[in-house]
């Protein structure tokens, strides 16, 4: 069951959606903050959109109740830094969009808590041209999309994704370079998607797509 409350300027989770919501939409409204176990009522969701809630602070226990989620929208959200373990709970979680720069400051220690997501979705890219190491704990990851905030691809852009079994890439922005082992780090890719690009000549391009032809190959 759906049940959408977005943009009603709502301080708080709203309690009239049925208790057997499976889809709660919260998108554009004002939360500030997820307390502890913010979400009792609504233990059978599979997909929650909290994107643009102006959330500042999540309790290392808001999403305790949330064992059934696979899908979270968290995007445009002024959260500067994840607690340990907060997304624990969520041990059917499956698809995540998310800040890159946000996601990049999940403690160490709670990698783990990011092994079992197969899609992800950053709404922006790294601001020193590398991808966060937290890549290298997801190990069932097969889909990134990615707003990439550089203009040059570097050969160490995708490093931490080493261990990582992507397959596709969606790649937005305004490149103008890629550099040529740039792709190299994703040995298994086989769908590349980098649309709209203005300023990206073929000529500069095409020697990055090598690793396709190495897949090709074998």
């Amino acid at each position: 069951m759906r049940c959408d409350c977005s943009s009603r300027d709502l301080t708080f989770i709203p309690t009239e959606c049925p208790r057997n919501t499976s889809e709660l939409y919260l998108a554009n409204n004002d939360l500030d903050l997820l307390g502890k176990e913010t979400f009792t009522r609504y233990t059978q969701l599979s997909f929650l959109d909290i994107s643009d809630c102006n959330i500042t602070s999540i309790d290392q226990s808001a999403f305790n109740n949330l064992t059934q989620l696979k899908n979270l929208k968290f995007l445009n959200n002024p959260l500067k830094k994840f607690q340990s373990n907060v997304l624990a709970p969520l041990t059917e979680l499956r698809v995540l969009s998310i800040s890159h720069i946000l996601l990049s400051t999940y403690p160490r220690e709670s990698w783990s808590d990011v092994c079992r997501i197969t899609a992800l979705v950053c709404d922006d890219g790294p601001s020193n041209g590398t991808f966060s190491e937290i890549f290298s704990a997801m190990k069932n990851l097969n889909y990134f999309e990615v707003d990439y905030q550089s203009v040059v691809i570097h050969n160490f852009t995708f490093q931490s994704f080493k261990r990582t079994p992507l397959k596709q890439l969606n790649i937005n922005g305004h490149l103008r370079v890629i550099e040529i082992d740039a792709f190299a780090p994703l040995e298994l890719l086989s769908s590349l998607i980098i649309p709209n690009q203005n300023f990206l000549k073929l000529s500069k391009t095409l020697p990055a797509l090598h690793v396709f032809r190495k897949s090709t190959n074998e």
